[in-house]
């Protein structure tokens, strides 16, 4: 009919046709609404109905037009961090591929193939990383070694250590300590055990105060034994050893709860130290059997050193507070060591923190008492020697 039609009337023949209201059937009833059928009046039942489907339309077009943009944000996001992490795999490439070139001689031949292998671009670097996980864990492990080495090699306390061919183990520190104490406060010791000519012992029993310094020299023995087969160096003015081919460490044992107690344990530990043989071994135990009562750690102490004097494929130095057991270890077999401690003229005590010849029988357990409030107290000045 070619009827010309303003906007509102338009709209307003959608709303009837979205609320399902009559709708006009001739031109007239358009041109001329006083001639079209009235609408009958809504019952509110159907105007909550209607004004509910028009809130739900309503929302439904709010929703199909912020969902995309949503989604988009979000991808946007992932493009962002995924860009962020390919750029930092990117960088890791081009500085190893930079390290490999520099220090070809300390890093592993594989290294520079193993980097090439990731792609120069970003996502695609993100994806590689992803489908390839190991890639970038054996690229840190071995720019890490290196990494390591080169701090080794600009400290002053470091030396090179020297392994030596031997059926039996052996093992010399001269002028070390504790890698974990800073260097102005660590005190150096040394020490020998081993195959040495004529005076080959293989074991040694330490002694000492609390707080005297036995855990801390044993650590030391330990992490420079470990750093020396890990990086060829050690903390120590001279490193001389054997390949160890087995390090028993004692040192900080735990108990399993609901399974072993912290003294079964340290028999498990003892036993498998003993049934150990072949090899070249090292063993560090620090306070034997102190988990359980004194007249049965003693005991078991003795069973324990006993049998592992006895050895000759392992090096061993354990610490006790059982002087009797130092004192009656076999001269021929096994060093005594303290970390000596003594009492000047005003009964003020005094560590060394050093390693000496000899049983120390020294008590520190007073000062201890008085400076947790056990005994007394203890003046600063006193807590300080």
């Amino acid at each position: 009919y070619n009827i010309p039609i303003t906007m509102e009337e338009y709209a307003s023949i959608l709303w009837r046709m979205w609320n399902g209201q009559k709708m006009p059937m001739t031109p007239e009833e358009i041109l001329q609404p006083q001639l079209a059928v009235p609408q009958p009046p809504q019952d509110p039942i159907t105007r909550i109905k209607t004004l509910a489907q028009n809130g739900w339309a309503l929302f439904t077009v709010g929703q199909t037009i912020w969902q995309p943009i949503q989604q988009a944000k979000h991808f946007m996001t992932l493009d962002a961090d995924c860009l962020a992490l390919g750029n930092s795999l990117v960088s890791v490439k081009e500085i190893g591929l930079e390290l490999t070139k520099a220090w070809k001689a300390w890093v592993p031949g594989w290294l520079a193939g193993w980097l090439a292998e990731c792609p120069d671009d970003p996502r695609q670097a993100f994806a590689f990383a992803i489908e390839t996980p190991f890639w970038l864990r054996h690229t840190f492990r071995a720019l890490g070694r290196l990494e390591v080495v080169l701090a080794l090699a600009g400290r002053e306390d470091v030396t090179s250590a020297e392994f030596v061919g031997a059926a039996k183990p052996a093992l010399v520190l001269k002028s070390f300590g504790d890698p974990s104490i800073p260097i102005d406060r660590r005190v150096l010791s040394s020490v020998g055990l081993g195959s040495r000519g004529a005076k080959t012992k293989f074991h040694a029993i330490l002694t000492g105060p609390n707080r005297g310094g036995k855990s801390s020299f044993l650590r030391g023995v330990l992490m420079n034994v470990v750093v020396a087969h890990c990086f060829g160096a050690a903390f120590a003015a001279k490193a001389q050893m054997t390949p160890f081919t087995w390090i028993a460490d004692g040192m900080r044992l735990d108990d399993t709860p609901g399974k072993q107690s912290m003294f079964e344990r340290e028999v498990a530990f003892g036993s498998a130290v003993l049934a150990k043989e072949g090899g070249r071994g090292l063993v560090l135990y620090d306070e034997l059997f102190h988990s359980t009562n004194p007249p049965d750690a003693k005991r078991t102490s003795e069973l324990f050193c006993n049998s592992l004097w006895k050895k000759d494929n392992c090096l061993s130095i354990v610490s006790t507070h059982v002087y009797s057991l130092a004192r009656s270890a076999p001269p021929e077999a096994v060093d005594q060591m303290c970390v000596a401690a003594w009492r000047s003229e005003k009964e003020k005590l005094l560590f060394s923190y050093k390693i000496q010849k000899g049983v120390c029988e020294v008590s520190s357990v007073d000062l201890l008492l008085k400076q947790f409030g056990l005994l007394g107290r203890v003046s600063p000045k006193e807590n300080e020697s």
